[in-house]
């Protein structure tokens, strides 16, 4: 699916925000003439008519009305942009005040966006099934309209300097928002489609996510859903650039992040977990000494949940054990638990099929006491989509079922 002309887009907001074409091409610098046939192709690429036209003006359908919401929303981003780049040079820089206003060529911004994923020129042409050259002058005519590198070449690779990273950033949240535009449009005309990007923490993957998008796909089968399993990290730095649009699992304070805001779900607690008939299953109460003697299988640093171990292990003067694998992966969870005698750490619901069917169990153990939240981060000052919302729905509904 091409992407939505973003002067086109830039144009019918303008006429959104005035319904006269006359006073929203003065606005924009451009002839009526001009907007109009931008209006018109506009239409024609998202096959609707996002305007009733009257002898009193230009009224928003139903359809336009939603393209507003979510056009509005990629324009900000884009203003967005001049937050970060000096006043000085946003003042002399015609190209960057075209950039803000998106007054900027489609090939420009796609052949960026294509080469900061794949670091490499020749992939970036693969990506966009052009050619080599086209990416190349795209690129350099998008940096000397701005004044400033985008791109910082080495031998091995192409990197992006910190404005081209911040450009990203916030093309690839408007490039998000024309997506869902895109999409609940088409709902509204009947045809059932959506994407749904999700950052998942490994022992949600297990049954509280999968039973929820089974429950949705009942209804709305065609809807796109994509599931990453990175790292922590990885998964946060992608919903704040609007690769994703939620991540799931434990959530923990952002208090300091402007960007990051959490939704608890459920309230669940860690616990220590061994495959049915381990050498420790049927105590009643099984103590550190004992425990520290196993193979342990734990998630890596700087995740949420080894952060609240690590700080009730030091409250209790105790540390990791050494024999340790680190790991966000269930199927190595799941490995070292059903093959070895191996002791995981996890949320107790990362189990809750296992534990009905009595494979897994939870071993007693005096010193962990840990209660953590398990729910949502959105990026704060995003819109989800319909689809998202029903999958948000369907996952609140498993969890209530399964606490």
């Amino acid at each position: 699916m091409s992407e939505l002309n973003i002067r086109h887009l830039r144009n019918f907001l303008a006429v959104a925000e005035t319904s006269n074409v006359t006073r929203a091409a003065e606005l924009l610098g451009r002839t009526q003439t001009a907007v109009t046939k931008s209006i018109h192709s506009f239409e024609d690429e998202l096959g609707i008519p996002l305007f009733d036209r009257s002898v009193r003006g230009m009224a928003l359908t139903s359809y336009g009305e939603v393209m507003q919401v979510w056009g509005r929303e990629a324009a900000e981003e884009y203003k967005k942009i001049a937050l970060f780049i000096a006043p000085v040079v946003v003042q002399n820089s015609s190209g960057v005040e075209r950039l803000i206003k998106m007054d900027i060529s489609n090939t420009w911004v796609t052949a960026f966006l294509a080469i900061a994923e794949k670091h490499n020129m020749t992939s970036a042409a693969e990506l966009l099934d052009v050619s080599r050259s086209t990416v190349s002058a795209s690129l350099r005519k998008f940096e000397g309209s701005l004044g400033f590198p985008l791109i910082e070449r080495t031998p091995n690779a192409l990197f992006l300097t910190h404005l081209g990273v911040i450009l990203m950033k916030h093309l690839k949240l408007a490039q998000r928002c024309l997506e869902n535009a895109r999409n609940e449009l088409s709902s509204m005309q009947g045809v059932e489609c959506g994407h749904i990007a999700i950052g998942a923490a490994p022992f949600v993957t297990t049954f509280l996510l999968p039973e929820a998008i089974k429950r949705l796909l009942k209804s709305h089968q065609y809807l796109e859903i994509f599931i990453s399993e990175n790292t922590y990290a990885a998964n946060t730095a992608d919903l704040r650039c609007g690769n994703l649009d939620f991540m799931i699992g434990v959530t923990q304070s952002k208090s300091n992040d402007m960007e990051l805001m959490d939704e608890p779900v459920f309230e669940d607690r860690l616990a220590l977990i061994v495959r049915k008939g381990h050498e420790l299953d049927g105590r009643e109460l099984v103590e550190w000494d004992e425990l520290k003697e196993h193979g342990w299988i734990i998630p890596p640093r700087w995740t949420p949940t080894r952060r609240l171990f690590e700080e009730e292990l030091n409250r209790k003067g105790l540390t990791i054990p050494k024999r340790s694998i680190l790991t966000s992966s269930w199927a190595m969870f799941n490995y070292f638990l059903t093959e070895s005698n191996y002791i995981a750490l996890l949320p107790r619901s990362a189990i809750y099929r296992e534990e009905k069917i009595g494979s897994h169990v939870v071993l007693p153990v005096h010193f962990l006491e840990s209660r953590v939240q398990i729910g949502f981060t959105f990026r704060s000052s995003s819109t989800l989509s319909p689809a998202v919302h029903l999958l948000l729905e369907e996952i609140r509904k498993v969890a209530k079922s399964i606490h």
